[in-house]
């Protein structure tokens, strides 16, 4: 009876796509490649009662999804991959052609990267000479409130991409999208770090959920990245 219905539902999908499925037709879709020989419907109508809707379900942590009946560490893990997988094809299709000079996009570029997080990521955007884009590395995942990196980490991560130019990113999963005066301290050394080697800071962007703050923009903070 089950799979005559998880027929069904794939059928619905290859046929119209997920825009003509309702939340819990996504999540019950998904849930049949990991959970065997049972309906997964009021599985997938727990999880959005749980969450509130098909967003929240996917951002939420891994500790809470397998607190609602029915899911275990198996389907939680297929959840999480989900957002994740999306923001690596971004990442795998885009990085080679975004250029930074095009700032909205690449904001909004950036700001996938910490689709999902829950805990603070710095990352680092690796440029040429003209603004394309290199690489994009994540040099170290901290707490909900802060995290800690090595200097020589993101030097050495610059050299390896070949970078001439270099943009900053984290992200304030719990905040709002403004630099704390720690955030302010580390961005003018690492700028000074960077100039000594003669790769120039071009930015450094930060993150709270779709809210994006470009010290590199702010008058407050701009004067930092023309020396």
């Amino acid at each position: 009876m089950h799979e005559g219905h998880r027929q069904r539902l794939r059928e619905m999908y290859l046929q119209n796509g997920l825009h003509a499925m309702p939340p819990h037709m996504v999540l019950e879709l998904l849930l049949g490649y990991a959970i065997q020989r049972k309906d997964t419907n009021p599985i997938a109508h727990r999880l959005i009662d749980t969450f509130g809707s098909l967003n929240a379900v996917f951002d939420a942590p891994v500790e809470e999804l397998v607190k609602v009946e029915g899911i275990g560490e198996y389907a939680a893990s297929l959840i999480k991959l989900i957002p994740q997988l999306h923001v690596k094809l971004i990442e795998e299709n885009n990085h080679k052609v975004m250029s930074c000079t095009d700032k909205e996009n690449f904001r909004k570029y950036v700001a996938s990267s910490f689709a999902g997080e829950k805990n603070e990521i710095f990352l680092i955007f690796s440029l040429n000479n003209v603004g394309h884009v290199l690489k994009s590395s994540r040099i170290s995942i901290g707490t909900k409130h802060s995290v800690t990196f090595d200097n020589r980490t993101i030097l050495e991560t610059a050299f390896r991409d070949g970078a001439t130019n270099v943009i900053l990113a984290h992200n304030h999963p719990s905040g709002v999208a403004a630099p704390s005066k720690d955030d302010v301290k580390f961005t003018v050394e690492l700028i000074e770090l960077f100039n000594s080697v003669n790769i120039h800071v071009l930015d450094h962007i930060i993150v709270s959920g779709t809210d994006i703050f470009s010290m590199a923009d702010s008058p407050k903070f701009n004067l930092y990245f023309l020396i």
